[in-house]
């Protein structure tokens, strides 16, 4: 049978990644910049 709950956390999972990698990805360059002007 199919189990929507199991669907349900997979899609969480996408979600919490894309967010996570959303979050990070401006940080992480913003460092860089920081770093490059610093040197």
């Amino acid at each position: 049978m199919f189990n929507p709950f199991k669907v349900n956390w997979q899609v969480l999972g996408q979600l919490f990644a894309i967010a996570f990698i959303l979050l990070l990805g401006p940080a992480i360059i913003f460092l860089i910049i920081l770093n490059r002007g610093e040197l």
